[in-house]
């Protein structure tokens, strides 16, 4: 009886499947289960040989083993791709939930922003109103102090001088003290010619003590001007401003000053209704004017 030739080795076969199992390992990042990697090796002695019925079924039992492997190989890579899937997918839905919240937090504190800063407007207009009711209020009740000069009555050749006597009225809710007046004049060659600041000269200044209530006409200051000086301000050849101040207390509590200034107008300078008097100087600097 003929021998048959000995077929591939085993040991070829098993090595080839750790081979295989040994790439699929490198290839995934997961744990692999490797099953087929400790088959013990089948050596064909030699010298021995084998029935052709006995080889072929050897083979297939090695290969069904190997297909075994493969297919718990491939399905346990399957199984970790599907939950690595399902990790990103998490991973994706919960930051893109983070941003959702993020957007929502941002746009929700920018609405608490300009909130607040419209609040603060309200509130700073608000308390802004309140001041400004209040001081309309103060000023409306408090005692403010006018002069005026009435109509003068124009000089006679036997006259030696004119008395002017301005007006003091209180035109405020509150009665007032006068507690010191100035009361002044100078003629000048031209409107413009008045100092910057006032002169206020001891001599034309006097302390007080009455009370002006309110709507309550007096005059208790005057100063006299030469006839031949007042006739030049009525032939327009020099210019009379009629100026002082006059400090007053309210209640005793709050010391404040009215300063007037004055010019007057004769008929050359006079047109239209205007007639023939004081009135207040415009050309003159507002130190002249101002009130406290």
């Amino acid at each position: 009886m003929d021998k048959i030739p000995p077929l591939a080795s085993p040991y070829n076969i098993g090595t080839m499947r750790q081979f295989v199992l040994i790439i699929f390992t490198i290839g995934t990042w997961a744990v692999l289960v490797p099953q087929a990697l400790g088959q013990p090796d089948h050596r064909i002695p030699q010298g021995k040989s084998f029935s052709s019925t006995q080889v072929p079924t050897k083979a297939g039992q090695n290969q069904a083993a190997d297909s075994d492997a493969i297919k718990g190989i491939t399905t346990q890579l399957a199984q970790v791709q599907q939950r690595q899937t399902e990790i990103l997918k998490a991973q994706a839905d919960q930051a893109n939930d983070e941003a959702k919240i993020d957007g929502k937090l941002t746009n929700y504190t920018g609405l608490l922003v300009l909130v607040g800063a419209v609040q603060a407007l309200i509130l700073a207009a608000t308390i802004f109103t309140i001041i400004q009711q209040t001081l309309t209020i103060r000023n409306s009740e408090r005692a403010w102090i006018g002069v005026r000069i009435d109509a003068v009555q124009e000089p006679t050749p036997v006259d030696l001088a004119i008395v002017i006597t301005p007006t003091v009225k209180n035109y405020g809710k509150t009665a007032a003290r006068i507690v010191k007046f100035c009361l002044h004049y100078v003629l000048l060659q031209s409107p413009e010619a008045l100092d910057a600041k006032p002169d206020y000269p001891k001599e034309r200044t006097a302390e007080a003590s009455f009370v002006v209530p309110s709507n309550a006409p007096m005059q208790p200051m005057a100063v006299g001007i030469a006839q031949p000086d007042f006739q030049e301000v009525i032939d327009a050849r020099k210019f009379l401003y009629v100026y002082g101040y006059i400090d007053y207390v309210i209640l005793e509590k709050h010391r404040r000053q009215t300063r007037f200034c004055l010019m007057y107008y004769p008929k050359l300078a006079s047109f239209g209704p205007l007639k023939p008097g004081f009135y207040v100087g415009i050309q003159a600097p507002e130190a002249y004017k101002k009130c406290t």
